[in-house]
């Protein structure tokens, strides 16, 4: 079985993770990047260090541990899960913790 490289979960999380859709044009705006930095890294002509999965993993909705090589992707419903939560302030987020936590007693 190969491995999932680091560009290969960067498009997956561009198509499926952020609020909509983003292209290599968009995220090289949102980022502060040119399109060809972004493309770069998705083909893997640039290896992608940890300060570039820093910057790009909050634009595409994502832990930057989400993009590091081998990496598992999140399905679909883990990905609007992890949206939901992070939408949430602080208060909220901890009431729906303590929540999940005495569903599962």
């Amino acid at each position: 079985m190969s491995r999932t490289t680091c560009g290969e979960l960067l498009a997956y999380y561009m198509a499926n993770a952020a609020p909509r859709r983003l292209n290599q044009r968009q995220l090289a705006a949102i980022v502060g990047w040119r399109q060809s930095q972004v493309s770069k890294r998705l083909s893997g002509k640039v290896v992608m260090s940890e300060a570039d999965r820093e910057l790009l993993a909050p634009a595409v909705g994502c832990l930057p541990e989400d993009l590091k090589e081998g990496a598992e992707k999140l399905t679909k419903i883990q990905l609007r899960a992890m949206r939901r939560l992070r939408a949430l302030d602080d208060d909220d987020l901890l009431n729906t913790i303590e929540y999940m936590a005495r569903l599962k007693k």
